[in-house]
């Protein structure tokens, strides 16, 4: 099993792309990957989690307005 399971999976499901996630975190894309090699806390995991919810709505939303 990979490291960040979680995550990996909400990402890939959900369209988003690392690179929205890194820069709402303000950090590189590269350091995030970095990141996900080990395993993060439960409130790392949560801000992530919180961060894919959140651009995946602004993606929904942006959708239905188109």
């Amino acid at each position: 099993m990979r490291t960040n399971e979680e995550i990996r999976k909400t990402v890939e499901l959900s369209g988003v792309r690392y690179w929205e996630i890194a820069s709402r975190l303000n950090i590189h894309e590269a350091n995030l990957c970095r990141k996900l090699r080990r395993e993060l806390s439960a409130d790392e995991k949560d801000e992530i989690l919180s961060i894919v919810r959140m651009l995946r709505e602004e993606r929904e939303r942006a959708l239905a307005n188109a």
